[in-house]
């Protein structure tokens, strides 16, 4: 089942993306670590090199895919021109031969480039100093830091007791910036995740190398370190490289100890969400199947499906210890699911054997050491603490909608419109016809809605013109299958932030986004999205004698 679908999504996928076909016996996770020999030296005869690197082409599945349907083109050609089918053979050989061979050369130079390659690491930055130049200026703090790069981008505060230096690292093909300490998801300050691993994702087709995302990893420093101190810290730079491996093979399996976030910049223009999404199902599937965790992974290919990719583009996924995996995109959850099989399993895509990015494993083993040796984390003086804490949960509370009342997270009731915006709006983004239109637009206005809810499982009836619909009942990140009223077959997953209900709903030509939230005993408010253009409505409960 899993081979025919990746067959089948080669084709689509020639360009990109992190799977590189390498899904064979249950995926690489089922595979053992490389080790390094018992003296610490890591092999370096050509030989070695050579086998390594005919053994990355030849699992590539894209690649041969590529290479066998161009030699076929041209075999074909010849014969038939020629009228020789020996001919035509002796040229698809010829074409497939030499097509192997450079991507061959183009693997083994690929490996050089990446061991000359060095990149700025934590402790100097983007503004690392020159190597025979030594720095007796202290450490910065954050707050020299921010002050520095204020007109760069504008951090908030880092958590109390904490002291890590702040700055930018550029991927240096694309020019992509990464931070330095990872601030871009609702877990700063209070979770310190390092850039641990900065590279990039290409692909070559024929005699052309695509660049087709930048990507970083960032860990948890103070839980790696309390995780791993013990097992690493005595070693020197050197000495934790020559044991990279097996360090990168216990990070990849420390996802209930240690949080850590992948965050990918898009730089193909060609790159479509299918084309990712297939990617990843070559690396993903067969692990999430085997583990019988399918529907967990559907929600998170689900929701890459769903963006609309383009060159700048960022995706965050977001691995916490609790094994919730998040993936976002700006201020647009993505997916919410719950699986340390799936943290463990996107974790070993970019770091396991047969990582897409080389470049990215490659950096990862220089910038371990700095992780493992984060500064001690020192207390900033209490006054300069609250008010950085003070503007981050101003800003904080101007971006979030406002929370409900703890003791208002129950929906249930039955529900009718009383004020609606933005309604013809979202019809037009949604591509609706002027005469469907007008009628949609009675009914959202004088939508009727009942709502039942058990815990964290919530059903909707529609009650439009006092007539009861089929209800749908939504399972908190389970995938449920419906059809609306033109018979267009949806999905839709559930889950909730804190008080608030959030719906993503896919098979129409953009993805739709929906939040409902209780504003009190007897208003509720429901916000729905499509490409920018929000439908916001105010529903009131509607009391017994109503009924």
């Amino acid at each position: 089942d899993g081979s025919a679908r990746t067959g089948s999504r080669v084709a689509d996928s020639r360009a990109a993306l992190p799977g590189s076909g390498h899904a064979k016996g249950g995926g690489a996770l089922g595979r053992e670590p490389t080790t390094v020999s018992s003296s610490g030296l890591r092999p370096s005869a050509e030989g070695g090199k050579f086998r390594h690197a005919l053994s990355d082409v030849l699992h590539d599945n894209q690649l041969t895919s590529l290479a066998i349907m161009t030699a076929t083109v041209v075999g074909s050609t010849v014969g038939i021109f020629t009228m020789s089918g020996v001919t035509g053979s002796l040229a698809y050989l010829f074409v497939l031969v030499v097509q192997l061979a450079c991507a061959l050369l183009s693997r083994m130079l690929a490996s050089r480039r990446t061991r000359k390659v060095k990149f700025p690491v934590s402790g100097g930055g983007a503004r690392a100093l020159p190597s025979k130049a030594k720095s007796t200026l202290p450490p910065p703090t954050l707050q020299t830091i921010h002050s520095e790069n204020k007109k760069e981008r504008p951090r908030a505060a880092a958590a109390p007791g904490h002291q890590v230096q702040q700055g930018i690292a550029t991927e240096p093909r694309t020019k992509h910036k990464y931070p330095l300490v990872m601030d871009e998801h609702d877990g700063y300050p209070e979770d310190v995740e390092l850039l641990s691993g900065l590279g990039i994702r290409d692909k070559r087709v024929a005699l052309l190398t695509i660049d087709v995302y930048s990507v970083g990893i960032y860990v948890n420093g103070p839980q790696f370190k309390a995780t791993f101190g013990s097992k690493y810290a005595h070693l020197s730079r050197q000495g934790l490289k020559d044991e990279s491996d097996a360090l990168l093979a216990d990070l990849i399996q420390s996802t209930p100890s240690v949080s850590r976030t992948i965050r990918i910049e898009i730089q193909f223009s060609g790159l479509t969400s299918k084309m990712l999404v297939n990617a990843f199902d070559e690396r993903l599937e067969k692990v999430m199947k085997d583990a019988g965790e399918t529907s967990v992974y559907e929600v998170l290919r689900s929701g890459l499906g769903s963006v609309k990719l383009c060159p700048g583009r960022v995706i965050l996924l977001r691995m916490k210890t609790d094994g919730y995996l998040v993936a976002t995109s700006g201020s647009e959850v993505l997916a919410n699911t719950q699986s340390h099989v799936l943290c463990r399993a996107v974790t070993d895509l970019y770091l396991g054997q047969y990582s897409p990015s080389p470049v990215l494993k490659e950096n990862t083993r220089e910038r371990m050491y700095d992780t493992l040796h984060c500064p001690s984390l020192e207390q900033a003086p209490a006054s300069q603490n609250g008010e950085a804490e003070s503007a981050a949960a101003g800003q904080e509370e101007r971006r979030q909608p406002p929370k409900p009342r703890s003791d208002l997270a129950d929906l249930s009731g039955t529900w009718e419109v009383v004020e609606a915006e933005n309604v013809e709006e979202f019809m037009i983004a949604l591509g609706i016809s002027f005469i469907v239109r007008k009628i949609a637009i009675q009914l959202y206005t004088k939508d009727m809605k009942i709502i039942a809810q058990e815990g964290k499982d919530v059903s909707f009836t529609d009650f439009r013109n006092r007539r009861r619909g089929r209800p749908v009942l939504f399972e908190e990140n389970k995938v449920v299958e419906r059809k609306d009223k033109k018979g267009t077959d949806l999905t839709d997953v559930a889950f909730w932030e804190e008080r608030v209900l959030r719906i993503t709903t896919k098979g129409y030509q953009s993805p739709l986004s929906t939040k409902y939230w209780r504003e009190s005993e007897d208003r509720m408010v429901s916000e729905t999205s499509v490409d920018g253009t929000t439908m916001r409505r105010v529903w009131r409960i509607m009391q017994e004698d109503e009924d």
